[in-house]
């Protein structure tokens, strides 16, 4: 009789008490608690009301994200993960982190991201990286929702002069902009001036700094704090 009463009770609770619950746990965490409770559960976890933010570390976990990807607003992945995992089926994804992914897959990797309607960051990691960012920039400036991105790179070995890749000017949205490799301050000047609304820059590896930039860049980029 207690345990029926428990059992009564829990499932007495609101859908949104849940949902409030599920935001502090990642997405496998979910469906390892509490997918085999009972049928009450299970239909819960499978609610296209659900958010779920998930990190790709398992096999597991991969198989979670290929039948939810409809629920899926967070998603941090590693270099385990296949680029054509992330396909227009996101279609609430709005933050992807990815990690150690080859720098030879990454540019269509960007590209393939412009199917995603929601996505507003962006992080990624490089071990290294041989291409230079110019490209990797003319990819990004192309998705058009995006407004942070953060890329890092351990070992850059592509041309730290950042290359004037469009006469048109395709002007990016973004706001906020990480800069985490070497990279010459005059360079960094010809990416910022792709990005008319940007609000905060950091460059957290330059190696050649001109201080009159400084004093003009309020002109040039009035909201840049």
């Amino acid at each position: 009789m207690k345990d029926n009463y428990n059992r009564s009770i829990i499932e007495d609770f609101s859908n949104e008490l849940f949902y409030e619950i599920f935001n502090y746990l990642d997405g496998y965490q979910i469906y390892h608690i509490f997918s085999n409770i009972n049928y009450c559960f299970e239909q819960l976890i499978n609610s296209s009301s659900l958010r779920l933010k998930m990190k790709s570390c398992s096999n597991i976990s991969n198989e979670i994200l290929r039948f939810n990807k409809e629920q899926i607003y967070s998603l941090s992945l590693n270099e385990s993960f296949s680029i054509n995992l992330i396909d227009s089926l996101f279609i609430y994804l709005e933050s992807l982190r990815i990690t150690s992914i080859n720098s030879n897959e990454l540019l269509l990797f960007i590209s393939n991201l412009q199917s995603l309607p929601c996505l507003k960051s962006l992080t990624i990691k490089l071990l290294h990286c041989n291409i230079d960012d110019s490209q990797i920039y003319y990819e990004i400036f192309s998705l058009k929702m995006l407004k942070y991105f953060k890329l890092s790179i351990d070992n850059y070995s592509g041309s730290v002069q950042f290359a004037s890749f469009n006469p048109n000017k395709q002007m990016s949205h973004l706001e906020y902009l990480i800069i985490d490799y070497q990279c010459l301050f005059p360079s960094i000047t010809n990416i910022l001036s792709y990005m008319p609304s940007i609000h905060y820059v950091s460059l957290m590896k330059l190696f050649y700094y001109d201080s009159s930039l400084e004093t003009n860049y309020p002109s040039i980029w009035p909201n840049l704090t």
